[in-house]
């Protein structure tokens, strides 16, 4: 909220980066309790790993995010290391719910996954190519869909 103000600077914008990887991560910790324990302790280990590669890549160098009063400008250290824990921690997710919905049979909720996932793509690359708006609608759009489709 701070940044839509024009308010920030190194110690908000990571927070805001340590934060975002974070909960992603935590998430796929609830996620990764589905499959066998010995998985479990190698995912455990790799989330914490890929918290300190985080966590040094934040530190290693000073930052803002923050340009035209939005998140945008991240350093190429800080987006690999967040990539190490957002991308996995998705694919966790994404995965254990698609099979969760798939032994379920409700192809509905299964479509509104599918199709929150989508979403949250195309916004995605839509903002990449300039129109910011884009992001937060199909973040609000794509996630209530996606948990909708899972719950």
């Amino acid at each position: 909220m701070l940044f839509a103000f024009g308010i920030s600077n190194y110690p908000l914008s990571a927070i805001y980066v340590f934060v975002v990887a974070e909960l992603v991560l935590i998430l796929s910790l609830g996620s990764i309790q589905q499959i066998p324990q010995k998985f479990v302790k190698l995912y455990y280990v790799y989330s914490v790993i890929a918290s300190i590669i985080l966590v040094i890549a934040i530190l290693a160098q000073s930052f803002n995010v923050v340009e035209d009063y939005l998140p945008m400008n991240y350093p190429p250290l800080v987006v690999s290391a967040s990539s190490v824990v957002t991308i996995p921690g998705t694919g966790v997710i994404l995965f254990l719910a698609a099979r969760a919905m798939l032994f379920k049979a409700n192809r509905l909720k299964m479509g509104m996954v599918i199709l929150g996932i989508v979403i949250l793509a195309f916004g995605g690359m839509l903002a990449a190519s300039g129109f910011y708006i884009a992001l937060y609608v199909s973040e609000i759009v794509g996630m209530s869909l996606f948990l909708y489709g899972i719950y």
